[in-house]
């Protein structure tokens, strides 16, 4: 079973498709980090993209409560969410090549597992068959504000203009790209989280998947039963 959330910057998709995955005992996907990944091997390291595509290795770990990214053997938890990293992410995320990629990395974590995974295309493009699609929003000044207050923690001369500004550019990168831009699947559920807690919004995820799953559990034992009556 796949649980694709997809979303704007800052409407708590991250955090919450973690939390949900470890609720359900789920496999999680971070796509934000596997973009971070190339950008670190594409922007610190001077790797290029053929040789990127030859040799790239992605592992995702929970190591003492919290999530660690491997690539190609290389623990780069806390290099990839510096800021300029963070940045080249979003600007070469645009990328045909690079955003094809990334999806087959995602499908080959995804086999024979339950997944929850968020991102930006998952529910339109990567994952467009998961079995329940969610699409998480907010508005733009509660978005910017959680960001503020979660980069303040790291850097205290950080405005919240600056983020409101770097956010208004992030969103009109991805709802224009050519590429799989980020939009509302048809059969995706819109989530606004503006008025809602963090812990309301993982409550209504989790009611939602844990009925989904008891429903495809439940189909799946009536398809077996199906077959030994027509065997």
């Amino acid at each position: 079973m796949i649980i694709a959330i997809d979303g704007p910057s800052g409407s708590g998709k991250s955090t919450l498709a973690r939390q949900l995955a470890e609720k359900l005992g789920f496999y999680f996907i971070d796509s934000g980090a596997i973009y971070r990944s190339i950008a670190y091997l594409l922007h610190s390291k001077g790797v290029d993209f053929p040789e990127l595509e030859k040799n790239f290795s992605y592992k995702c770990e929970k190591v003492q409560g919290s999530y660690h990214f491997y690539i190609n053997g290389e623990d780069v938890s806390s290099q990839i969410r510096e800021p300029e990293i963070s940045e080249y992410a979003s600007k070469i995320a645009k990328d045909p090549q690079i955003r094809n990629l990334t999806g087959k990395i995602q499908r080959e974590l995804a086999y024979g597992k339950d997944v929850v995974a968020e991102g930006r295309d998952l529910t339109t493009h990567v994952f467009k068959d998961a079995e329940l699609k969610f699409f998480l929003t907010a508005d733009l000044k509660v978005r910017a504000n959680r960001r503020y207050l979660e980069l303040l923690r790291k850097d205290s001369s950080i405005s919240l203009k600056v983020v409101t500004d770097a956010m208004i550019e992030r969103d009109k990168r991805d709802a224009t790209r050519t590429h799989n831009p980020l939009k509302v699947a048809h059969s995706a559920e819109i989530i606004d989280t503006s008025h809602l807690s963090p812990k309301q919004v993982l409550k209504l995820l989790l009611k939602k998947g844990k009925k989904k799953r008891l429903a495809l559990r439940r189909q799946e034992v009536w398809t077996k039963f199906v077959k030994l009556i027509v065997r």
